[in-house]
């Protein structure tokens, strides 16, 4: 079992199972409270929507991620690593995906001329570009952190092309 941390989750790692926490910045929350406060736009600070919630960074960030992922694995099974188990995104059971031997960035060249490159700046690029967030399950590379703003936009305009470029990484993989 080993312990992973991330700049929103914690995650728990074992042989098949592993868990997700959100991970709160309490120390960063509690000063960006108090600057917002002084400066008289808390309520702004507190109410503005996800993308440009620097509230959510801190604190909250974890915790859509973890219901982002809890619905997109509802739909993307052949994409993504299942999350099983989410008690209201304040923990996620997710097979384990195991780690695979991949290059940085290694899928992106599969997906070039797939996906427009403005399409994959704007949404998912730190998944997409991250080898650590994709691993094997059931016989398939699979995305196992899919959390990120935006990278649900890819799986719901894209899926035949992520799939045809996971699938693509994953046969040049295995012919090493």
């Amino acid at each position: 079992m080993k312990i992973q941390k991330g700049k929103s989750r914690i995650a728990i790692v074992g042989d098949t199972i592993t868990l997700k926490f959100p991970n709160p910045k309490i120390t960063r929350t509690i000063k960006g409270l108090y600057y917002a406060a002084k400066k008289g736009n808390l309520q702004k600070y507190l109410t503005q929507n996800e993308k440009h919630f620097r509230f959510s960074s801190e604190m909250l960030r974890g915790w859509f991620e973890n219901l982002r992922e809890w619905r997109l694995s509802q739909e993307f099974t052949d994409i993504v690593v299942p999350t099983r188990f989410s008690i209201f995104g304040l923990l996620n059971i997710q097979d384990t995906a195991k780690d695979v031997e991949m290059e940085y960035a290694e899928i992106g060249p599969a997906l070039r001329g797939k996906i427009p490159d403005k399409v994959m700046l704007n949404n998912g690029q730190h998944t997409i570009t991250g080898s650590d967030n994709f691993g094997w399950h059931d016989g398939k590379l699979k995305i196992r952190d899919y959390g990120e703003l935006g990278l649900d936009f890819l799986l719901e305009n894209y899926r035949d092309e992520l799939r045809e470029a996971l699938a693509e990484t994953m046969a040049k993989i295995q012919a090493r």
